[in-house]
């Protein structure tokens, strides 16, 4: 039974430059942890290419059946279409997460730390970003990229945009206004 003052997370390092943010946010969480006496419990596993040679899938069944038991993850990035055609998965895990888990909203808050003598003190904004349709076109086709090149000079990409996504993110976009207080959404 865990408590307010224990978080278990899962670790998936990604690929690419993906173990090395992954390392460092790991780092930076177990410091906060340390300070503020949080119990963290941090359990690796394998995404991406790792995953695939000891599996044959970018995101094994038994890994994302055991995602459902942690209270969150830290996910770093994975490659975008280099993985095999025969991935089970399609070759995007973490566009597979995010259709699977519903994860539809990217949340990036930056906020300047006076200790750091910031250039501007007063920073203190959140990107959000609608996370499964509009610049993913690799992630939301059924056969791939959307990308194409009728000529040599002319390049093409679809993207998918649908009302419901669109509407759903409002909503929340909204919502998380609100609930921060924000009583304007630009300056």
């Amino acid at each position: 039974m865990t408590t307010d003052r224990e978080i278990s997370l899962a670790v998936l390092a990604g690929d690419g430059v993906g173990p090395e943010i992954t390392d460092a946010t790991v780092r930076v969480l177990q410091a906060a942890a340390g300070r503020s006496g949080l119990v963290l419990g941090l359990t690796p596993y394998r995404i991406g290419w790792k995953a695939y040679e000891k599996s044959r899938s970018t995101l094994a069944p038994e890994t994302f059946a055991t995602l459902l038991n942690h209270m969150g993850w830290i996910l770093g990035p994975t490659f975008a279409g280099e993985y095999p055609k025969d991935d089970p998965i399609k070759g995007h895990p973490s566009g597979y997460l995010r259709l699977n888990f519903a994860l539809f909203a990217n949340v990036r808050p930056v906020q300047a730390w006076p200790q750091l003598d910031p250039l501007i003190p007063d920073l203190d904004i959140t990107i959000l970003r609608e996370n499964t349709e509009g610049f993913y076109p690799d992630r939301n086709l059924a056969w791939g990229y959307g990308e194409f090149k009728p000529t040599e000079d002319v390049g093409l990409s679809l993207r998918v945009i649908t009302a419901p996504a669109c509407d759903r993110f409002a909503r929340f976009a909204f919502d998380y206004a609100a609930a921060a207080n924000i009583d304007r959404l630009w300056r």
